[in-house]
């Protein structure tokens, strides 16, 4: 496999994980990070996330221990625990610190890790877990997560392409970064956005690998792995499809446009003027993609340390999409079918 090294996210967080294979992560591949040195190291990141391998739990029971979720802690403390027993002897646990300091660490043993990735646990994987930990700590800095992909023809001049799942988001950036040798790659799945409306890039998202033709043995293996874990880990990065767009990755731009694809009998493009509903929509598509709000881990920790429960934060997101909105140009993109996208989006960029 090639080696490039790319940074995921410009001077906001940085991620420390050895190569195990801890589950989805959406802001990219976590499994090849270490290995194929995907993660630049950033200087003074808003955070550090760390998941580290142990033998044994630090948190210790007291008197003062209550269960939230079948999950253990104190009221004011930094560190919670999850321990599950799977027979004689043998147990998995993993435990939250800091979560809202600098360096917030996800603590857990070998067992826990193997048994989460697999779909008869029921239980989140690490990279999930790890996703909505630093959705939520972005936001809690004023960075929204945003579900879409993004292109620029220099720093200030960018647009968003956003709609519902496999509506062609993915095709749609390919398509135009084909087209276009003047337009530069940020993301096709995810951007984060700042309160000067500054999208940074995310570009290691993984969605590619469903749109691929497969073979007869590529698929029994997919329908395998299906079976047996959470996730299909078996998709790759937009570099897959062209390496020349590692070249290709801008920074930063500035927004000024979002295109939302959707389906329609016509093939037409409209700028919409009144955006109460379609902010409606966004803010729903937004939540549907990134679940922090209902993890069990952050709504425990946010309990035991009588922090703002998670409704402040799902209204903060809310805000953040709505200003971005009533500051951009929003235009409604539909077509039958997905590859009039790009041509329509084309006339307008």
């Amino acid at each position: 496999m090639e080696q490039y090294n790319i940074k995921p996210v410009s001077d906001f967080y940085d991620i420390y994980t050895s190569s195990l294979d801890v589950g989805n992560y959406k802001y990219g591949n976590l499994f090849n990070s270490h290995k194929y040195e995907l993660y630049d190291r950033i200087q003074n990141p808003l955070f550090s996330l760390k998941l580290i391998e142990g033998e044994k739990p630090n948190y210790k029971t007291s008197k003062k221990t209550l269960s939230f979720y079948n999950i253990v802690g104190e009221f004011g403390c930094n560190t919670i625990n999850l321990t599950r027993e799977w027979s004689k002897n043998k147990y998995g646990f993993i435990e939250l610190s800091g979560l809202f300091s600098e360096k917030p660490t996800l603590y857990f043993n070998k067992a826990f890790r193997k048994w989460s990735i697999l779909r008869i646990s029921k239980i989140d994987p690490l990279g999930a877990i790890a996703e909505d930990i630093t959705t939520i700590k972005l936001l809690d800095c004023d960075i929204l997560s945003f579900h879409g992909g993004a292109l620029c023809h220099n720093e200030d001049d960018g647009f968003i392409i956003t709609g519902l799942p496999d509506v062609g988001k993915t095709y749609t950036t390919i398509e135009l970064m084909n087209a276009y040798n003047n337009l530069s790659f940020l993301s096709e799945d995810i951007v984060l956005i700042d309160k000067k409306f500054n999208v940074y890039s995310v570009p290691c998202t993984q969605t590619i690998e469903k749109r691929k033709k497969r073979n007869f043995i590529e698929k029994v293996h997919e329908k395998l792995y299906g079976l047996m874990y959470q996730k299909n880990f078996i998709k790759k990065d937009i570099f897959s499809v062209n390496r020349n767009f590692k070249n290709r990755v801008a920074n930063k731009t500035k927004i000024k446009k979002i295109f939302l694809l959707k389906r329609g009998e016509k093939q037409e493009i409209i700028c919409l003027k009144d955006k109460k509903k379609i902010t409606e929509l966004i803010i729903k598509l937004n939540n549907l993609e990134f679940n922090y709000w209902k993890n069990d881990l952050i709504l425990t920790y946010l309990f035991f340390n009588k922090l703002d429960p998670i409704e402040y934060y799902l209204k903060k997101e809310a805000q953040l999409i709505t200003t971005l909105i009533k500051n951009v140009e929003i235009y409604e993109v539909y077509s039958d079918k997905v590859t009039e996208y790009p041509k329509l989006i084309s006339k307008y960029i």
